[in-house]
């Protein structure tokens, strides 16, 4: 194009001294710079990403043994210190001697750490990760703008608590309810923040204290100190809100839970009051039941003896009946006697 543009001794240019086509020249001018674009662009793609698997690996392996290898090293120091405290305490073992009793000691230490050995390996493989993933951030955010030594390291950290809190909130572990996993998350994730805060802070403070004369010296120790207690006390503080919070939520919970046992104790005592009056009424009617048999068995056994003495009364009367019977045909016998000696004394009257 600039060829094209510039004048000859007889003041055309060379486009229009050799006849040059200009569209054509124009499409070969658009297509060399499309060609030589997209193989700049495809070079820079393949050294970036062989520089960005090799930093992502190495970043990787580094943050994958440094958790690891954390892990087994607090478990040593921890079972060595407790090996310690108790062979100091309590002295050496009855029947050995001290060289005996230390070898077996180490033996339950190096034991100890070699139980760990499968849980930091889970740790090796998050580290790296959260090594590779940050590094990948890192890589991103160089691309759009310039990232400080301090804030590369907030990204690294970040992404290992990120990393975990998310681990421990959706795979909790089997010793752990969901309720208690999501406590835990979310306390990590409270340290993510608290954290980051104080290495934002830590430019600041030490910004700060290099304008004050006296302390511009100890600026450089001060300073991480400070912030260290800042970091830490918010950290606990929002643990402490959190724990809070949940402890509230499970109280409230149980309290609702002992209102409806209170309630339901009611519920049953007032049931067991009628029920007790029923089971009163029960016994009442019961008691009436069986006076009531009494007076119907008095009134059958005075009913037996009425009975009898009807019987009696109607054996009397056909006794009487038959007696009356023989007096009335006595009567009429005596009655025609009579009869028959006053007909005769009236005739003997008469025949006189």
């Amino acid at each position: 194009m600039e060829w094209s543009n510039k004048k000859r001794e007889n003041g055309k240019t060379n486009q229009e001294h050799f006849g040059v086509d200009a569209e054509l020249m124009e499409n070969k001018y658009r297509e060399a710079k499309s060609h030589i674009e997209a193989t700049a662009n495809n070079e820079l793609i393949k050294k970036q990403a062989t520089e960005l698997l090799q930093t992502g690996g190495t970043q990787a392996l580094k943050m994958g043994m440094r958790q690891a290898l954390g892990l087994l090293l607090t478990e040593l120091a921890n079972s060595l210190f407790n090996e310690i405290k108790v062979l100091v305490s309590h002295g050496i073992e009855a029947g050995k001697t001290l060289f005996e009793d230390i070898k077996e000691r180490l033996s339950r230490v190096i034991k100890s750490v070699v139980d760990k050995i499968p849980d930091a390996i889970s740790h090796m493989i998050e580290g790296g990760i959260s090594g590779f993933m940050s590094n990948l951030i890192t890589f991103l955010l160089n691309n759009l703008i310039s990232t400080a030594k301090r804030f590369v390291t907030i990204i690294r950290e970040g992404i290992i608590g990120l990393f975990k809190a998310f681990k421990m909130i959706f795979f909790p572990p089997p010793n752990m309810s969901n309720d208690q996993a999501m406590q835990a998350g979310l306390k990590i994730l409270a340290g993510v923040v608290a954290t980051t805060i104080g290495f934002l802070l830590n430019e600041s403070v030490a910004a700060f204290m290099l304008t004050v004369p006296f302390l511009k010296p100890v600026a450089d120790i001060v300073t991480p100190v400070l912030v260290g207690i800042v970091t830490g006390l918010l950290s606990a503080f929002l643990a402490y809100q959190i724990d809070c919070l949940f402890d509230s939520y499970r109280f409230s919970n149980r309290e609702r839970a002992m209102d409806e046992l209170m309630a339901d104790t009611e519920r049953r005592e007032a049931f067991a009051q009628d029920l007790k009056s029923l089971s009163e009424k029960s016994l009442a009617n019961i008691e009436n039941y069986s006076n009531s048999i009494k007076i119907y068995q008095h009134i059958g056994a005075t009913i037996g003896k009425a009975g009898a003495a009807a019987s009696a009364t109607l054996a009397s009367l056909e006794s009487v009946n038959a007696s009356t019977a023989r007096q009335v045909t006595n009567s009429r016998d005596m009655v025609d006697y009579i009869n028959l000696s006053q007909i005769e004394i009236e005739a003997f009257l008469k025949g006189i």
